[in-house]
């Protein structure tokens, strides 16, 4: 979908819920937190160091500033990047501070402590000013007085899970609609993130392209073939045409995981989000891969489901 006619759809759908709320007469909300997907924000790990001759000491004035000044670095990096027009200015939503270290050593507790050397591991951020405006322009027209904070979907996700399952290492799948977000988690850190444009609304599109069949008629097969209950009374054709829709979401997911893993090898544990419908097949899909996961895998894949509304109602409550 072109990124224009993607945003008025976006904003049409806020349009409606925020009507929807209105109209219920509730108290005004305290504040309002808008949690953006992709492809509507950038984000990246970034290591910031600082090293004195002198001992200084580490406060949080020192913290804003250095956020600020790697948030304009990377105003102008990601200007460049080919998927943000150059007219777009970049406003940053985030910058979260997942470990320091002084002096080489993990700190728990740095503010007020001395060092000679500072390294921070920030998780950050950006979105399209104009994109941002927007939003705020939408929302204004129905709740006013609040306070409206935006956060990336990705890192709340992976808070969530962070808190929910045992494991320090996994591989996080978000499978929406249009887009597929991977975000790679080692000791308890984000340590990359990536997304490919292939989400479940690909399965039933392709398909109905491969079988010249309805797009309601591809639906119905991936529903029975997700339960398990197609896999016998299809035919070659249809066998064929799965295997090939299948390998094509492969190969992206493949190259996605390239892409952020050159020197870090992706955990076995691979906990994956989707609609409960498509939830059988994409599980099957992960983790029956092996031509090319000893590459750059642990093991062979573990997955573990975990439906959209749990992982929202997970971020929800931990952040709202």
């Amino acid at each position: 979908m072109d990124p224009e006619q993607f945003l008025y759809h976006s904003l049409s759908a806020l349009k409606s819920v925020l009507g929807q709320v209105f109209a219920k007469r509730l108290p005004l909300p305290d504040k309002i937190l808008c949690l953006l997907s992709s492809p509507w924000y950038v984000s990246e790990v970034r290591k910031i160091r600082l090293a004195r001759k002198v001992p200084f000491i580490f406060t949080a004035k020192l913290a804003d500033e250095l956020f600020r000044s790697e948030a304009k670095r990377l105003q102008k990096v990601y200007v460049q990047v080919e998927n943000i027009e150059k007219r777009a200015e970049l406003e940053p939503i985030e910058m979260k501070t997942m470990k320091t270290t002084l002096n080489g050593y993990t700190a728990s507790s740095p503010l007020g402590r001395k060092a000679k050397e500072l390294e921070l591991s920030v998780f950050v951020a950006m979105a399209p000013r104009e994109v941002l405006e927007k939003i705020r322009n939408t929302t204004n027209g129905y709740f006013t007085a609040p306070s409206l904070k935006f956060a990336s979907s990705c890192f709340a996700s992976f808070s969530a899970v962070r808190n929910l399952f045992p494991e320090s290492d996994f591989l996080l799948v978000e499978v929406d609609g249009e887009i597929t977000d991977l975000s790679l988690v080692k000791k308890g850190e984000l340590c990359g993130f990536m997304s490919f444009p292939f989400g479940y609304e690909f399965f039933p599109r392709r398909l109905s392209e491969l079988l010249n069949i309805s797009h309601a008629e591809a639906v119905s097969l991936l529903s029975l073939l997700s339960r398990g209950q197609a896999e016998r009374s299809v035919g070659r054709r249809t066998a064929l045409a799965m295997k090939e829709v299948q390998k094509e979401w492969r190969e992206e997911f493949e190259r996605s995981l390239s892409g952020i893993t050159e020197e870090i090898a992706v955990p076995f544990s691979v906990i994956l989000s989707t609609v409960p419908e498509f939830s059988v097949f994409f599980q099957k899909t992960i983790s029956q891969e092996q031509s090319h996961q000893y590459d750059w895998a642990e093991s062979k894949f573990r997955v573990t489901f975990l439906s959209k509304s749990a992982l929202r109602s997970l971020y929800l409550s931990r952040f709202v």
